[in-house]
């Protein structure tokens, strides 16, 4: 109506909101990650895991899924020791723990691998262990009472917030640049 480039489905509102994935509880007031979301990622670890699986794996099945686990853990930072072989082992670091046998990539017929230890897969299964029980991130004491009400919009020449309760606004243009 108004040229004004614009989707509906991106015009949420009420107390629960899917924000770039997470979900945005502002009753309880929490971030989380959504069901189907934690069961890829879960589906994702245990797969990499399988038993009979072999340790070689294609370096972008690791990338992805250290990704995967990555965008997790913005909301579940106490998780982060997780990850944290399976990063050593993508960037190919020497590991110092005790009896694990050096993680590195290696280049075999023009294929990048991702060799996982033991101590990987171990790491994994305990970060599929604790991730479903994550209650996620809080941002506010659970007796506190959110009341403010914030309005956003946005354009290509930038975004203005509104406040309410103290009837102001600011905004920001965003720097206009032509491409060569």
């Amino acid at each position: 109506l108004l040229g004004i480039p614009h989707e509906d489905k991106k015009q949420e509102f009420g107390r629960s909101l899917t924000i770039i994935g997470y979900k945005v509880d502002l009753r309880q007031p929490r971030i989380f990650i959504p069901k189907d979301k934690m069961l890829d990622i879960l589906s994702q670890i245990m797969a990499i895991c399988e038993p009979s699986a072999t340790m070689a794996r294609p370096m972008r099945t690791c990338r992805r899924l250290a990704g995967s686990i990555n965008w997790a853990l913005d909301v579940t930072p106490q998780l982060w020791p997780g990850a944290q072989s399976l990063h050593r082992t993508i960037t190919g670091a020497e590991n110092n723990f005790k009896g694990e046998i050096r993680a590195k990539a290696e280049t075999e017929s023009k294929k990048e691998i991702c060799t996982l230890t033991k101590r990987v897969q171990s790491d994994l299964r305990w970060l599929a262990d604790l991730l479903p029980r994550s209650k996620g991130l809080l941002f506010a004491d659970q007796d506190e009472v959110l009341s403010e009400a914030i309005y956003t919009d946005a354009s290509e020449e930038g975004f203005v917030i509104w406040s309410n309760s103290i009837r102001r606004a600011r905004y920001l243009l965003v720097p206009f640049s032509e491409t060569t």
